[in-house]
C-alpha cells in the first residue's frame, strides 16, 4: 500500500516553493562552479602531462658566459647526461604606442618542443612563431606581420612552449606578464638576422636515465657545474626543472586554487544542510501534535525522519545533478579562458575525470544528506508525549549564576541576559570579526599593490640598470687606460697615506702606553 505521507510532498513543493527554490538555486551555484573549476583544472593538468611526454621537456638548464667548448660538452655528456642549444636573443618590439620584448628561439626539435595552435614552424628566415597568449592579447593572427628590431616578419604559426607555460622574463619575477613579453621561434637564417644583439647562451640538460629522483638529479647537476667551472667555463645559472617557474608556476597555482574550490564548496554545502535544518525543524515544531499522534499509532522514527529527509534529498540531488551538468558543458569555455588569458597552455579539451567528479558531486551530497540526518533525528527524539504536548524545543534549564548583590538591577538583568546568550554572542563575534576581516582585505588590496608599485618605482636609483654576472675585461682608448693608471696611482697615494697614518696612530698609542708604564 502507498505510503499516505507521499501524498503532501507535492503540496508541500508548492506552498513552499520560495523556500526550496532559494535553496536549489543556491546549490545549483555552488555545485556548478565548483565541479567546473575542478573539472578545468584535472583537464589542464592532464593536457600538461601530454605535453610534458611529447615535448621532450628538459631535466635541468644551465646558463654560461660563453658558449661551451667541445670539451666542456663531453664532461656534461660523460657525467650521464645530454646538453641541447637554447641560445637565445631579446629583440625589441612595437606594437602600436606599446613598448615589448621577444625572446628569439631557433626552431626547436630535440628538446622542449612546441605545441602549435594554429600555423606551422618557421622555415623562411622572415617568419616567425610567436606565443598564442601575447598573440591573443595584442591580436596577433597567422599572417600578421611584426616588426622586430627594424626587421619585419610575418606570423606564421601560434604556439605555446613547455618551459614557458608562464611567461616569465626571469625565474625570480613575482607574476606573469602576458603584454610586454613575449618567445618566439625562427629559423636558423632568421636566429642570425639578430645576430648584432646579445646572446643568452642557455643549454638544456636531459639525463640519459630517465628514473633519477630529484636529489638525486640534483646531485648530478651539482656535479656537472662543478665540473664545468673546473674547466673554466663561466658558469652564470644552474635550474632544475622543478625549480623552473615557467615549468611549475601554473600547475602550483592550480592545485591551490583547487583545494580552495573544493574547500569552499564543501563549506556552502554544508551551510545548505544546516539551514535545510532550521526549515524542516521549523515545521516538525508546528506539525508536532500530528508527528506525536503518528508516533502513538504505531509509526517509527524512522519513517518519520525518511518522510522529512526526502524533499530536501531530492532538492539536493536535482541540483547538485543539474549543476554539474552545467559545469562540465555551459561554463567549461568561460571558466577555462580564465587561465588561459594568464597562462600558455595547449589547446583545452574537457576530459572527464572521476576523482574529481566524485569530489564535486558524490561528496558533496552525501555530505549534505549525512548533515540533514543528523539534524533530523536529533530533532526527532522526543518522546510520543513531548510532540502532542508541543515540547519538543523546551529550553533546558540551566543552573543560574550568583551575581553580587551590590548590584543594581538593570545592570544584573544585562549581566543575565548576557550571560544565557552568551554562545550567540560569540558566534556573532566571530562572524563580524571575519567579516570585517574579508571587508578590509577586499578595500585595502589595491592600495597596498599601488603603495608598493609607487615605492618600488621611486626606490629605483636609475632608469636602466644592468647585472654584471660574470667578469668582464674592458675595452679602453689609450687615452683611457692612462686616465685609469692615474687613478690607480691616486687611490694607491691615498691607501699608503692612509696605511702611513694609521701606523702613525698606532706609535703614538704605543708611546703613551710606554710613558704611563715607566
Amino acid at each position: 500500500m502507498e505510503n499516505p505521507l507521499h501524498k503532501r510532498f507535492k503540496r508541500q513543493l508548492v506552498h513552499e516553493a520560495g523556500k526550496y527554490l532559494g535553496i536549489f538555486a543556491l546549490l545549483l551555484v555552488t555545485a556548478s562552479f565548483v565541479s567546473c573549476f575542478l573539472m578545468c583544472t584535472s583537464s589542464i593538468q592532464s593536457l600538461l602531462d601530454e605535453q610534458s611526454a611529447t615535448s621532450s621537456i628538459e631535466d635541468a638548464r644551465i646558463e654560461t658566459q660563453e658558449p661551451l667548448t667541445a670539451g666542456q660538452k663531453q664532461i656534461i655528456t660523460d657525467k650521464g647526461a645530454e646538453s641541447i642549444d637554447l641560445f637565445s636573443r631579446e629583440a625589441p618590439c612595437l606594437l602600436g604606442d606599446m613598448e615589448a620584448s621577444v625572446r628569439i628561439y631557433e626552431n626547436r626539435t630535440a628538446v622542449d618542443t612546441a605545441t602549435y595552435y594554429e600555423g606551422r614552424p618557421p622555415e623562411a628566415a622572415d617568419e616567425i612563431a610567436l606565443d598564442e597568449t601575447f598573440a591573443s592579447v595584442h591580436g596577433l593572427h597567422v599572417g600578421s606581420t611584426i616588426e622586430l628590431d627594424t626587421h619585419t616578419f610575418t606570423v606564421c604559426g601560434l604556439m605555446v612552449l613547455p618551459d614557458y607555460i608562464t611567461l616569465l622574463e626571469t625565474n625570480n619575477d613575482l607574476v606573469m606578464n602576458t603584454i610586454t613579453f613575449c618567445v618566439g621561434l625562427v629559423s636558423p637564417e632568421g636566429f642570425e638576422t639578430f645576430s648584432n644583439l646579445p646572446t643568452s647562451y642557455t643549454y638544456a640538460l636531459r639525463f640519459d636515465d630517465a628514473s633519477l629522483s630529484l636529489p638525486q638529479r640534483i646531485d648530478r647537476e651539482e656535479e656537472i657545474a662543478e665540473a664545468l667551472v673546473e674547466d673554466d667555463a663561466e658558469l652564470v645559472t644552474l635550474l632544475d626543472r622543478e625549480q623552473n617557474r615557467g615549468i611549475n608556476y601554473a600547475s602550483d597555482d592550480m592545485q591551490s586554487d583547487s583545494k580552495m574550490y573544493l574547500a569552499l564548496g564543501y563549506i556552502l554545502v554544508s551551510i545548505m544542510a544546516f539551514i535545510f535544518i532550521i526549515l524542516t525543524g521549523a515545521t516538525i515544531e508546528k506539525e508536532s501534535s500530528v508527528i506525536g499522534t503518528l508516533l502513538a499509532s504505531g509509526w517509527r522514527k524512522s519513517e518519520i525522519v525518511r518522510h522529512y529527509l526526502f524533499l530536501p534529498a531530492l532538492v539536493g540531488f536535482v541540483a547538485i545533478a543539474l549543476g554539474t551538468t552545467l559545469g562540465y558543458t555551459v561554463l567549461a569555455d568561460p571558466v577555462s579562458s580564465l587561465y588561459y588569458n594568464s597562462y600558455s597552455f595547449p589547446p583545452f579539451h574537457a576530459q572527464f575525470d572521476p576523482q574529481a567528479f566524485i569530489l564535486t558531486s558524490v561528496v558533496p551530497y552525501f555530505l549534505l544528506i549525512g548533515i540533514m540526518l543528523i539534524g533530523l533525528v536529533r530533532k526527532l527524539k522526543a518522546t510520543p508525549l513531548a510532540f502532542l504536548q508541543h515540547e519538543v524545543s523546551k529550553p533546558k534549564h540551566r543552573r543560574s549564576i550568583k551575581l553580587p548583590s551590590s548590584w543594581k538591577f538593570l545592570l544584573r538583568f544585562r549581566t543575565r541576559v548576557a550571560l544565557r546568550n552568551l554562545s550567540s554572542f560569540v558566534i556573532l563575534f566571530f562572524g563580524v570579526c571575519a567579516g570585517s576581516l574579508l571587508l578590509i582585505f577586499g578595500l585595502g588590496i589595491l592600495p597596498v599593490f599601488e603603495t608598493y608599485a609607487h615605492t618600488h618605482a621611486t626606490s629605483i636609483p636609475a632608469n636602466y640598470l644592468y647585472t654584471l654576472k660574470a667578469p668582464y675585461e674592458l675595452t679602453m682608448t689609450d687615452e683611457q687606460q692612462d686616465v685609469r693608471n692615474e687613478l690607480e696611482k691616486l687611490l694607491g697615494m691615498e691607501g699608503a697615506m692612509d696605511a702611513l697614518s694609521t701606523g702613525g696612530n698606532a706609535l703614538d698609542e704605543g708611546s703613551k702606553q710606554l710613558g704611563v708604564g715607566m
